[in-house]
């Protein structure tokens, strides 16, 4: 998907709306819902598709001591992570346990926990971590 395709359905999107506007304007409520909820797939899309050509896979994990990972990305290079800052709230509370932290997996390019019912998105890590040797 191109930046320029990407854009188009944030176009479609402002349509959908305005067309929302107009509906709810004239009191026909259950079009201008209809196009709101049009309105907002559309942006959703553009989003996701906008960003669909920087996307990056983890094609190779390894948990390091001290909650580091070591990670290989679809784009060839190695970076490590530190997740020590996630530790302390909400589920990643639970990877402070090292013994679950170590049994980090791959499924479909995410790293995810499965006895811990955590993952970290692939872009999450790629922008929060360093080139592996630094």
């Amino acid at each position: 998907m191109t930046a320029s395709q990407a854009r188009a359905f944030l176009t479609k999107s402002e349509e959908y709306l305005a067309s929302a506007v107009d509906n709810m304007s004239a009191g026909r409520y259950t079009p201008a819902a209809g196009d709101a909820v049009h309105a907002g797939i559309s942006a959703k899309d553009g989003i996701v598709y906008a960003d669909a050509d920087i996307a990056v896979r983890v094609v190779g994990v390894q948990a390091l001591p001290g909650h580091q990972m070591w990670l290989r990305f679809s784009t060839g290079e190695e970076r490590r992570f530190d997740a020590t800052p996630l530790l302390g709230s909400g589920v990643f509370a639970r990877l402070k346990d090292e013994g679950v932290f170590t049994r980090v997996a791959l499924d479909r390019g995410v790293p995810t926990w499965p006895d811990a019912d955590v993952d970290l998105s692939p872009e999450y890590l790629y922008q929060e971590s360093v080139p592996f040797g630094s």
